[in-house]
């Protein structure tokens, strides 16, 4: 199992509309807002690389307002 959490940059009036999409994607965990210079944090776990790959990098950019994101990978 793979897993990643996404740090999310948005305008703070949009954050709980963003966590509402996020929701739906297959594959996430939790989704939480966090303080600092990020909005939200996303923890997302897949079978493996490539199927975490997609959820990043289709399903995630789809969710409009998101402003900036920041992978990490869990090793």
């Amino acid at each position: 199992m793979q897993s990643a959490y996404v740090l999310i940059s948005c305008d703070p009036e949009d954050s709980d509309q963003i966590i509402s999409s996020l929701m739906i994607i297959s594959g996430l965990v939790e989704a939480k807002l966090v303080e600092g210079p990020y909005d939200i944090i996303v923890k997302i776990q897949a079978e493996n690389s490539e199927k975490l790959k997609e959820i990043i990098s289709i399903q995630l950019r789809r969710i409009g307002k998101i402003k900036h994101t920041l992978t990490l990978t869990a090793m």
